[in-house]
């Protein structure tokens, strides 16, 4: 029957339907992008900061959106908001003094900038210079247990990973009882720049809050002070550090810290919405976004002081209601969920709290599909896989888009951005996660955008917006949603029925 409806008032769009167009999937036109782009980058959701007003408005109109498409909540607890406990750091002040053998050492280097757990922290502690701080085989240096570490930024030569990355190594200080973790950065970097890498993302999630009194960072020139301090060789130490067998070095200075802190603790949330399936033992859908922005990015004054993020992702949240609602007038086997995360500008943290809380088995999602910065290309352009090669889904995606009459890029170049989107919070955990669309295929293109707009206040709505690509991919998640929700076109979950 529903072929003879299409023949008596759809006939010409037979031929498109030959290519897996539905008229339903044509529907979603720029227009109806548009609608959504415009209440979400508008000014009276003052650029969607988790944890403000402006936030709490954007949580609600998702859920709204999805409830209204004939979705129930998908949190553990059946509703529509997961919390998200955030922590927010901003350094205050800060006194920080050696001693050797009770006397006092003079610190030539001012250039040292600190954030405590708490708002106050004062204690002394032993000074280890830690290397790395960790040792050829990953672990921790030895004996740094109420401590206060320095350790080196950059890259050790004796081992490779994440284990590598100085954030990484520093929770794994931070395990081995370590009470404050200073990082000192190579001779060649911009103190003034990376100095303000401590506040650029000041929020973390609390559940991931580790023991450290204190983290800090230091420059090149700070090292060689603190080096001078202990009357140790800088170059000496520097080497040692090179040595994969190399267990830390005690400076035989009592250091003495007092860092004052503003710290906030609050709930943002994720919003999770679910279309119940037919054989929800069969496993799930996920199709995400992130909906945070930067709220008020200027100081008070200044004419324009919203950053509303227009395309970085008001654009990728109006497709996701536009897809959800198309999709929520059908029956899948497999449950599809809709994810509004939050947090995303600061780190991942609401897609991170998402899989450490998932309401699903995460071992039985068929694919998370992470939608961002959509409203870039024009239409007719090719279709681009972030996480090409990570997964084994990558000639289902093509074949999909091909039917669409859409043009796959083929190259892996768009993988440079698999870490910056929130889908890397899954795949990081095995989850077979992909970012597709029309945005990361011309990358000259994406370039301009992130050299010029994004993260300003000019990342605005306007009436020339471009969501040509933007509703094009809009179709295409529809349809591999649809293909990845029924078992008849894709059984591949281990266990599904």
């Amino acid at each position: 029957m529903h072929n003879r409806v299409y023949n008596l008032f759809f006939g010409p769009l037979l031929a498109l339907c030959s290519l897996g167009i539905t008229a339903d999937a044509q529907e979603i036109t720029e227009n109806d992008l548009r609608a959504h782009v415009k209440i979400l980058a508008s000014d009276e959701f003052e650029g969607r900061e988790p944890g403000t007003r402006g936030g709490i408005k954007t949580v609600h109109y998702l859920a709204q959106k999805w409830f209204a498409a004939g979705y129930v909540g998908g949190a553990k607890d059946g509703r529509f908001y997961q919390p998200v406990p955030l922590v927010k750091r901003l350094p205050q002040s800060h006194i920080v003094t050696f001693s050797k053998s009770n006397l006092a050492q003079n610190i030539t280097s001012s250039e040292i900038a600190l954030i405590g757990n708490l708002a106050k922290e004062e204690f002394s502690s032993a000074t280890i210079f830690g290397g790395y701080g960790i040792k050829e085989d990953g672990s921790a240096i030895d004996n740094v247990s109420g401590k206060a570490v320095f350790i080196l930024g950059g890259n050790p030569s004796f081992i490779k990973g994440d284990a590598a990355s100085a954030m990484e190594r520093s929770e794994k200080l931070a395990q081995a009882g370590a009470v404050a973790v200073v990082i000192i950065l190579s001779e060649e970097s911009d103190w003034g720049r990376f100095s303000r890498f401590l506040t650029a993302r000041p929020v973390s999630l609390q559940a991931r809050d580790n023991d450290l009194k204190i983290n800090g960072l230091a420059s090149f020139d700070y090292g060689k002070s603190l080096a001078e301090a202990a009357k140790i060789s800088w170059k000496e130490m520097l080497k040692s550090a090179e040595d994969g067998k190399f267990n830390g070095m005690d400076l035989e200075l009592s250091s003495n810290w007092t860092v004052l802190t503003s710290v906030r603790k609050y709930n943002s949330y994720n919003v999770i919405a679910k279309l119940p399936g037919i054989k929800p033992a069969s496993g799930s859908v996920f199709l995400m976004g992130h909906w945070d922005h930067l709220g008020y990015c200027r100081p008070k004054g200044e004419k324009d002081r919203i950053c509303n993020g227009a395309i970085d992702n008001a654009s990728g949240m109006s497709v996701l209601i536009e897809v959800a609602k198309h999709l929520g007038k059908k029956k899948f086997d497999r449950d599809i969920y809709f994810v509004g995360t939050t947090a995303e500008e600061s780190g991942l943290l609401g897609a991170y709290h998402l899989v450490d809380n998932a309401p699903v088995d995460i071992k039985k999602i068929a694919i998370a599909l992470n939608v961002d910065t959509i409203a870039i290309a024009p239409k007719g352009s090719k279709v681009a896989i972030i996480g090409r090669g990570t997964t084994d889904l990558d000639p289902i995606v093509e074949k999909i888009a091909v039917d669409l009459g859409r043009e796959v890029e083929s190259s892996t170049e768009a993988n440079a951005f698999i870490r910056r989107q929130d889908g890397w919070a899954l795949a990081s955990r095995g989850i077979p996660a992909l970012m597709v669309g029309g945005s990361f295929a011309d990358l000259d293109l994406l370039a301009q955008f992130l050299s010029s707009d994004y993260h300003s206040v000019r990342d605005n709505y306007s009436e020339t917006i471009e969501l040509g690509g933007a509703a094009e991919d809009a179709v295409l998640h529809l349809k591999l949603a649809e293909h990845f929700a029924n078992i008849n076109s894709y059984s591949g979950i281990k266990g599904s029925e």
